[in-house]
């Protein structure tokens, strides 16, 4: 796999298994104090709202700061950012292909 891929997985893998503990209502994993974590999606306003009540719940748990950015242009500004080195922590592919695209990269 290629080495981008498998960074952008294990991120993405490690933010939803973080969720988890959530389900029991409390967390136990690291403080994250002075931390940002940054995420980069298709959802725009009013779909948006869901991302960032999920960021304030993450940001209660952990002690993180959340940013959630979202973009009518997502195909092509993940692909530019990628590119370029600058992607955000966490990306939201709704489309296979186009993960497939970005890891192939």
């Amino acid at each position: 796999m290629n080495k981008l891929f498998k960074i952008l997985l294990t991120i993405f893998s490690s933010f939803f298994i973080s969720f988890s503990a959530f389900a029991g209502g409390h967390y136990t994993g690291p403080d994250l104090t002075g931390q940002k974590v940054v995420m980069f999606g298709p959802w725009l306003s009013p779909e948006d709202d869901n991302m960032r009540e999920v960021g304030a719940i993450f940001e209660k748990a952990t002690g993180a700061t959340f940013e959630y950015g979202g973009s009518d242009s997502f195909e092509q500004q993940v692909m530019i950012d990628l590119k370029a080195g600058s992607a955000a922590d966490l990306v939201v592919f709704p489309q296979p292909g186009l993960a497939a695209n970005a890891a192939a990269m």
